[in-house]
């Protein structure tokens, strides 16, 4: 679906002109986002052919890879970003964004922050990308750069509205985070997506570092049986646990455990210090 997807914006760029470079950049989100996923690999051949296609429109879009002074306009200043991706590159099929050197990525990161893209829903998931791949502990960009792409219809998916939930925890705006993932829960029962928590997220962690952030919780019993805490560290939010992971068939209401906080697609999940 997402090939099928992408071919027809690519057909739709060739096509128009007016929306080439819009649809190109569109295409690289999505494909890289893509091929970032694990169960992805079995069609990076594929996805990497699209990614070559698009570059191709991008740069033809602006009439060639000599534009000289400052870009003065969206597709202009995408573009500049993206040759700074490519500078003395050898693409090969199935090329992924992390195969790109370090300074390419971090010097294209840094013009797709130019202020003519601010807006360009396109440019800023390309960012955002290239922010989780060189700076991923830097949750305080990750996320304003989400919100900012929050109400960007067709652009804003399901596995982004994951991670947003995730972010918005590790930045301790717990109730907020709660919020959507009671949404994200309600998304899923209604329409089947396919969404993974990226390595990166997949722990509560200690703010700028990797260290895994110990939380306190008070055990409480849900209406559904199942086994729940209230995590001081989470504003009192509630999560769920599994008693025989700390070793013990049934726990009483009210003892407090320590533990760590992972992430799945319906939220927080309490975890014995145990846990690797």
């Amino acid at each position: 679906m997402i090939e099928t997807y992408a071919r027809d914006l690519l057909s739709g760029a060739r096509s128009n002109r007016q929306v080439a470079a819009g649809n190109a950049i569109e295409v690289l989100g999505i494909v890289y986002a893509s091929m970032q996923r694990a169960a992805a690999e079995s069609r990076r051949h594929a996805l990497g052919r699209l990614a070559d296609t698009a570059f191709d429109i991008l740069i033809d879009a602006v009439g060639g890879r000599d534009n000289a002074g400052e870009p003065q306009t969206e597709s202009e200043a995408i573009v500049a970003a993206l040759l700074s991706l490519v500078t003395g590159v050898v693409r090969f099929e199935g090329m992924q964004l992390d195969d790109y050197p370090v300074q390419n990525r971090v010097k294209a990161a840094s013009q797709l922050a130019a202020p003519v893209l601010l807006g360009n829903a396109q440019a800023v998931r390309l960012r955002y990308l290239l922010t989780c791949l060189d700076r991923p502990r830097d949750f305080a960009l990750q996320l304003e750069l989400l919100e900012s792409l929050e109400g960007s219809v067709g652009t804003f998916t399901p596995q982004m509205r994951l991670e947003l939930a995730i972010l918005l925890h590790q930045r301790d705006r717990h109730h907020e985070a709660a919020r959507n993932f009671r949404n994200l829960r309600q998304l899923w029962k209604q329409e089947e997506h396919y969404v993974e928590v990226p390595p990166r997220l997949r722990w509560l962690l200690v703010h700028n570092k990797s260290d895994r952030r110990q939380v306190h919780a008070r055990i409480s019993l849900g209406g559904d049986g199942r086994y729940r805490a209230k995590v001081r560290e989470l504003q009192d939010g509630e999560v769920v646990f599994r008693p025989t992971e700390f070793g013990q068939e049934r726990l009483r209401p009210g003892m407090v455990l320590s533990g760590f906080i992972s992430f799945g697609h319906n939220g927080p999940f309490l975890r014995p210090l145990t846990a690797t």
